[in-house]
């Protein structure tokens, strides 16, 4: 049995991490955990433009469409990059 990721769960892992690596750097994260909010409006309107908010959500019902595995990929990197701030799967 085949457990590797399919090209495109290996895209949203590999875009994930670019974007995180690039919005979530120890510096900005120490920041928005001294910040009462504890969150950034740009980045969680940047990670709606990408689809990651619904991701598991049906097509029809304004999410991604997409399974448990992406949910799981996009929370990894969630993790690694240490996002301070709420996330709508």
């Amino acid at each position: 049995m085949d457990f590797s990721f399919s090209s495109d769960q290996q895209l949203l892992k590999n875009s994930a991490r670019a974007f995180l690596d690039e919005h979530c750097k120890p510096a900005t994260v120490r920041l928005l955990w001294d910040d009462p909010r504890g969150e950034s409006d740009t980045m969680w309107k940047e990670m709606a433009q990408l689809g990651w908010h619904g991701l598991a959500l049906p097509e029809a019902y304004g999410g991604s469409g997409l399974g448990m595995v992406e949910s799981a990929i996009l929370l990894e990197e969630l993790g690694r990059a240490s996002y301070p701030g709420p996330y709508w799967p």
